[in-house]
């Protein structure tokens, strides 16, 4: 059976099984059992199967028998099991998907022992402490190696022994070992886990949210909630495991940790739509300004210069292109909020060797790294000595697989490039610095939640850039909607976080997913205006306007006179052709602020289409005493004078838009206008202008014309006149 149709078939088996299709899901492992020709594992099903009929057949014939309950829980919780055993072993034998190839190399000269690697690990270290208490010396490469190697085995373990949890307790206790080693341990653990449901392995995370090393303890924290994520419907055959959770953040800062992970785990949805705006906005505008550099950047003196001046031309050179200047401002602020910038940036650099070792996308960054000194030539082996190397490490808002791709990369630009780099990056990292360090004075949690968010960040460059990322399930498709999720509602679902949630949603414009949490908060406080006006909100953005409406109206009731909510209601009304109710609306907010143009504008709008010529009138020209510069207003106030038989006053408008900003329909209806003073040459030129301005046939022309028509009639034009006025314009068209 081919690799991708036995990952298909288990997902479908788990599928049943969550919706309990029991029956499904026994014909389903049948299909695999036979594929893998194991009598043990065929002989479970069989029994399982059989313990299943004979439940249906003569279990009590009730709804609610607790014990029949908790027979089928356990019967799950082993067809669960029996699956992934099933599936496990036959990846291994047959699969050629990188995990099982892996597993097929490193047990083929012997058993995977997680206990022996882990001795021969601590023994390597002991040694290298004796040299290095004679002699400085660095890791050899035997070490990674081995540590390598125990990734590995912590990974694609089928059958651990009973002791492997205590080996791997042993290494993520010892204060001396690098920590690569203990991160590579929680790596391990969590593609493990990826892998292959383990309840003891599990424990085994819980427990380590509470460990005293700041690394371990927030990678397991973020390693928990993905697998709790990925797992969810699993999750609640096991309630033992959300009460030890439950157990492990009653201590509120844990539980704090737990929160701000998940948020910053929900931001990873905003790292494709960063990535998108800089590949098709902010980089093309880049390019535009591009020419302009040498002449406004006076290159040389930012190489040689001091590093702390910024040169003054960057700013003349942004402020010929403001939206730039706007759309960095808003990079700058996701950056701070540690949303995830620079994967565009880095993507391409995901080349080098560096990366060709899988557990190098996870391991945390350090210039002692063996791979780093390999990748670089013996002339840039001074480079790992730089400030600017050094700054790149220490910096919180690049994260590790990132950091690997900048040292690897340097290098190997032309020396301007790299000179400029180095400048500009120098004085950026100085900067993040400064800023890092004010906000850990005001946030001491501040660094904990900059562990979890490169680890993030580290997983996510290696589930959406590997170049054998198809052959993962990529878990960050698992907590899309990770607010949904039964063991989010079972752990996080407080008044105040789901609030939280709900407002990073909210103003990431996600408006589904907060609607869901607003109806779930509105269930507890019914009468809070906020929430009532979000909700309002979201429906009006998702275009579900009668419901905004309803929203909208509940939040008057309950705050009356609130001026956004009034303008809400009549912008809805007004969507959806109810004008009426529209303009009723807009003349409330007016009286509740009158000095709003944009709400004299939607008066103005909603009493031109009701034809209130009179009152339209008076308010686009209120808009134009508050607003002399506004040329966009002459247009309605030409139109409406027209309409109301001011023909002077029309004139005197259309003849400011044709010097400024003429369409064919002011050239058409300035036409109408000399029409109706008696000026019929005047009408004819202008209407053949319009004609050529939009490049339109006559009978397009016509059927234009002829939606004036009652305007024309009403203001004394003969009807039976029009076509013969038209003739004549035809004519002379046709002789030009």
């Amino acid at each position: 059976m081919e690799t991708k149709k036995i990952k298909l078939t288990y997902r479908t088996i788990c599928n049943s099984l969550s919706e309990k299709k029991i029956r499904d899901a026994f014909n389903l492992i049948a299909v695999l059992g036979k594929e893998l020709h194991n009598s043990e594992l065929i002989d479970a099903h069989y029994h399982l199967e059989f313990s299943y009929k004979s439940l249906l057949r003569y279990a009590p014939n009730t709804t609610n028998d607790p014990n029949r309950q908790a027979i089928i829980v356990r019967l799950l919780q082993d067809l669960y099991n029996l699956t992934d055993k099933i599936t496990i072993e036959l990846l291994n034998k047959e699969g050629i998907d990188f995990a099982s190839e892996k597993h097929r190399e490193i047990s083929h000269n012997q058993a995977i022992d997680i206990d022996k690697t882990t001795t021969e690990l601590l023994s390597i270290w002991e040694h290298h402490k004796l040299l290095n208490t004679a002699n400085k010396s660095e890791l050899d490469n035997t070490y990674y190696d081995c540590e390598s190697k125990l990734f590995f085995q912590i990974w694609l373990n089928n059958n651990p022994s009973p002791d492997y949890l205590d080996s791997l307790s042993e290494i993520l206790n010892n204060n001396e070992l690098p920590i690569s080693t203990k991160s590579l341990v929680i790596s391990g653990t969590l593609m493990h886990l990826l892998r292959h449901w383990d309840i003891s392995l599990i424990t085994y995370l819980i427990k380590l949210t509470s460990h005293e090393l700041p690394i371990v303890k927030m990678q397991a924290i973020t390693a928990l909630v993905f697998v709790l994520a990925y797992f969810d419907n699993r999750l609640m055959l096991y309630p033992d495991i959300i009460d030890r959770i439950k157990l492990t953040i009653e201590n509120s800062k844990t539980k704090s940790l737990f929160e701000s992970t998940i948020i910053q785990i929900i931001r990873s949805r905003e790292t494709e739509k960063i990535s998108n705006k800089l590949q098709n906005e902010i980089l093309p505008e880049v390019v535009k300004i591009h020419p302009l550099l040498r002449d406004k950047l006076n290159l040389d003196d930012i190489v040689s210069g001091n590093t702390d001046d910024k040169n003054p031309d960057w700013q003349g050179l942004l402020a010929d292109s403001p939206e730039l200047l706007s759309k960095l401002e808003e990079i700058s602020k996701w950056q701070l909020e540690g949303a995830d910038v620079f994967l565009s940036t880095f993507s391409m650099l995901k080349h080098f060797t560096f990366f060709n070792q899988l557990q190098n996308w996870l391991v945390p960054f350090s210039l002692s790294h063996p791979s780093i000194k390999n990748d670089l030539s013996e002339n840039d082996a001074d480079f790992l000595n730089s400030t600017l190397a050094k700054s790149i490490g220490q910096s919180g808002y690049i994260c590790n697989s990132d950091k690997y791709s900048l040292i690897l990369g340097i290098p190997h630009m032309p020396g301007f490039q790299r000179d400029m780099m180095t400048q500009m990056f120098n004085a950026e990292l100085d900067q993040m610095a400064e800023i890092e360090k004010d906000e850990l004075s005001l946030n001491p949690d501040k660094s904990l939640k900059t562990i979890s968010n490169q680890y993030i960040q580290d997983l996510y460059r290696f589930f959406k850039l590997h170049q054998q990322r198809r052959q993962f399930d990529d878990i960050f498709n698992h907590v899309v909607n990770i607010h949904q999720k039964w063991f989010f509602k079972q752990l996080m679902n407080t008044e105040d976080y789901l609030k939280q949630v709900g407002e990073f949603l909210f103003q990431k414009n996600y408006y589904i997913e907060s609607q869901e949490i607003l109806s779930e908060l509105r269930n507890i406080m019914p009468n809070d205006i906020e929430l009532i006006q979000k909700s309002a909100y979201c429906n009006q953005k998702l275009g579900l306007i009668e419901l905004a409406i309803q929203d909208y109206l509940q939040a008057d009731m309950i705050k009356p006179d609130n001026h956004w909510t009034i303008k809400k209601i009549a912008y809805c009304y007004h969507s959806i052709g109810k004008t009426d109710q529209a303009l009723e609306y807009y003349l409330k907010a007016y009286q509740i602020d009158n000095n709003n143009l944009q709400t004299q504008a939607s008066i103005a709008h909603c009493a031109l289409e009701l034809e209130k010529w009179e009152d339209a009138l008076k308010f686009y020209f209120k808009i134009e005493y508050s607003d002399p510069n506004n040329i966009k207003v002459w247009r309605p106030i030409a139109w409406c004078s027209f309409v109301l038989g001011k023909f002077k006053q029309a004139e005197k408008y259309y003849q400011k838009l044709l010097i400024t900003s003429k369409t064919h329909e002011d050239l058409t209806t300035i036409g109408h206008t000399y029409l109706c003073l008696g000026s019929r040459k005047e009408a004819l030129n202008y209407y053949r202008d319009s004609i050529h301005l939009k490049k339109e046939t006559f009978n397009e022309f016509s059927i234009r014309f002829n939606t004036d028509l009652p305007h024309l009639i009403n203001h004394g034009i003969v009807k039976e006149d029009i076509p013969i006025l038209l003739d004549a314009l035809r004519y002379s068209i046709e002789e030009e």
